[in-house]
């Protein structure tokens, strides 16, 4: 499925379509975006909280009963919402990733990078990751699944391959 999605964004971005590209489309194939990539990006060590969810302030929670974090959005499919997404594998305008679309990308990245959701709010969410890419090539392949997932919040892909794919939290928002 996260390839589908990719597949969908690069067909979207290469189409002959008026108005300006989200992304060059050089920049949506991961060797060449791997190129212009840091090699060794200033990390924080630490982590923390995201920007959806900072810890301060009233939350509200919600406990679900779930073996991973990545169920969540099957589980509450009405959790959150993702509207202005056009990446659609459908060929359709459906305007909303699925739970199962959501469901499989989270997965992937939980089995790689150890991406465990810890916060979701109607239009965004947050993940903790354990280990994330630290190799150009893995964080532009990354980058690139980020766009394709969520591509209101991931407008510039060398930045994001070498900050929030690089990081311990990764942080999506839908407008």
């Amino acid at each position: 499925m996260v390839q589908e999605l990719v597949s969908a964004a690069r067909e979207w971005n290469l189409a002959d379509w008026e108005g300006p590209p989200m992304a060059l489309p050089s920049d949506m194939f991961e060797e060449t975006l791997a190129a212009d990539l840091t090699e060794h990006p200033e990390a924080d060590p630490h982590t923390r909280p995201g920007r959806f969810h900072s810890g301060s302030g009233n939350v509200s929670i919600c406990f679900v009963q779930a073996r991973h974090g990545y169920e969540v959005p099957a589980l509450l499919p009405k959790a959150f919402e993702t509207p202005n997404w056009n990446f659609s594998p459908l060929g359709d305008d459906h305007r909303q990733l699925l739970p199962a679309w959501h469901v499989a990308v989270l997965r992937s990245w939980y089995e790689r990078f150890g991406a465990e959701l810890y916060y979701a709010g109607s239009s965004c969410l947050e993940l903790l990751v354990t280990h994330p890419p630290s190799d150009r090539l893995t964080a532009a392949r990354v980058a690139i699944e980020q766009y394709a997932y969520a591509f209101d919040d991931i407008q510039d892909l060398e930045k994001a391959g070498d900050g929030q794919v690089r990081s311990h939290v990764w942080s999506f928002w839908w407008d």
